[in-house]
Parts: structure tokens; C-alpha cells; sequence
């Protein structure tokens, strides 16, 4: 009698407690991690378009005004949005196109 009273129990305690973590679990984590990765993807996706498409028409409609043009031997740090000349010379300044020479602090 004791065996049967603990074999159901056991039997019915495992399958209820193993039944409610498995959808517990597997609901959150499946909208933990599906909101999560939407949201970062997104997110990425949208600021790399928004920052690549920004910079390519500021280069575009401004022409010679932009730092890439008024800087020559330059290569462009999309990251931090500035103009390194291999010289050490930069051009941070988008809005006024102003370039600051390290080297002689002008």
C-alpha cells in the first residue's frame, strides 16, 4: 500500500513539476530571448543604416565641403565619424569642416 501511495505521488508530483517548469521555462525564455535579439538586431540594423546613410548624403550633397575631401590621404572612421589623415592630421569638426593639425596645434 505504501509502495503504490509513493509511486503515485512521486510519479504525479514529478510529472506536474516537470510539466509547469518546461512551459515556465520554455514561454519566457523563448520571449526573453526572441524580444531581446529583435530589439538588438533592430536596433543595430537601423542605427549602422541611419549612420551610414547620414554620412554618405552629407558626403554627397556637400561635396568638396566634406572632411574626406578637404583632408587629402585620408581614410574615414565611420565608428567615431572622423577624418584621420595618416599625418596625423584630422578633420573632426563636420559642422564647421575645420581640420586641426596635431602637430603644430592650428
Amino acid at each position: 500500500m505504501i509502495g503504490v501511495v509513493t509511486h503515485a505521488m512521486t510519479s504525479d508530483m514529478t510529472y506536474a513539476m516537470t510539466d509547469a517548469m518546461t512551459h515556465a521555462m520554455t514561454g519566457t525564455m523563448t520571449r526573453v530571448m526572441t524580444g531581446a535579439m529583435t530589439c538588438v538586431m533592430t536596433g543595430a540594423m537601423t542605427g549602422t543604416m541611419t549612420h551610414v546613410m547620414t554620412d554618405t548624403m552629407i558626403h554627397v550633397m556637400t561635396g568638396a565641403m566634406t572632411c574626406d575631401d578637404r583632408c587629402h590621404d585620408t581614410y574615414h572612421d565611420r565608428r567615431h565619424d572622423i577624418c584621420h589623415d595618416r599625418h596625423h592630421e584630422t578633420c573632426d569638426d563636420r559642422h564647421h569642416y575645420t581640420c586641426h593639425d596635431r602637430r603644430h596645434d592650428t
